[in-house]
């Protein structure tokens, strides 16, 4: 489990846990999880980055986020209402943000009080809470400094689920403060708080099981055959009118 792994006393289980991450995922997550995980993970970031020096989203591209978030914890209506953004709102507010968190230039960790800014500059979007916000700033920050705020991050390392800017700070300080741990542990393994994040995700999804339509979910069960209705059985001749036979309860 996620508390479990974060609660290791050396860099053992996460090295195993990082290693075995894409397997776990690919038998465990469904296959739209697994294509949308990819996008977000790799073309997205790619994408972002390519419009430097005045990085932005797309409001397809933020369509595609909630809808990657929606399938690991589903939020009725978050949809809808990323589909009602317009294009100049989204650019707007997502240039503003990433200027906010990338504003040094230097490729380093922003500062916490720019990823907190730019949070908030996210948050003017109906819809988007700290949480979505979250995912749109990590997969801004190619350094891998900045982490989505998912519900295994928080639980494992904040022991609740709290959505506000003051929880984000906090689990920005603890996954930052455990990738550090973890570089001092495994010398040249290249941790990031991003990555924390991933291990954690990753380990609670095991804990879970399957999900629906996933490679190791059970086969659905076959259902039952209908079964006859009871005809009414014909009095001999002469005799008093049949009666009609009761059907079992079901």
């Amino acid at each position: 489990m996620a508390a479990e792994l974060w609660a290791a006393p050396d860099a053992g289980p996460w090295q195993a846990e990082r290693a075995g991450a894409a397997g776990t995922l690919a038998e465990l997550a469904s296959p739209k999880l697994m294509a949308l995980n990819s996008w977000f993970e790799t073309e997205l970031p790619a994408a972002i980055a390519a419009r430097a020096p005045e990085r932005y989203m797309t409001a397809s591209e933020l369509v595609q986020t909630v809808e990657w978030k929606l399938l690991q914890k589903f939020r009725p209506r978050l949809l809808d209402m990323a589909k009602a953004l317009t294009e100049e709102q989204v650019r707007g507010a997502s240039g503003a943000a990433f200027a906010r968190l990338l504003g040094g230039g230097g490729g380093g960790a922003p500062a916490p009080a720019d990823a907190l800014a730019a949070l908030a500059e996210l948050e003017v979007l109906k819809g988007v809470g700290p949480a979505t916000a979250s995912a749109l700033l990590s997969a801004a920050d190619g350094s891998g400094s900045t982490p989505f705020m998912a519900d295994e991050s928080l639980e494992a390392a904040l022991g609740s689920r709290e959505y506000t800017g003051k929880a984000f700070k906090q689990l920005l300080a603890a996954l930052r403060a455990k990738a550090a741990w973890l570089a001092e542990q495994d010398p040249g393994g290249g941790w990031t708080a991003v990555g924390v994040q991933r291990c954690l995700f990753a380990a609670a999804r095991r804990a879970k099981g399957p999900m629906k339509g996933a490679a190791a979910a059970p086969p659905p069960k076959a259902k039952a055959p209908p079964k006859a209705k009871a005809k009414a059985v014909a009095a001999p001749a002469g005799g008093p009118p049949a009666k009609k036979q009761r059907a079992k309860p079901r």
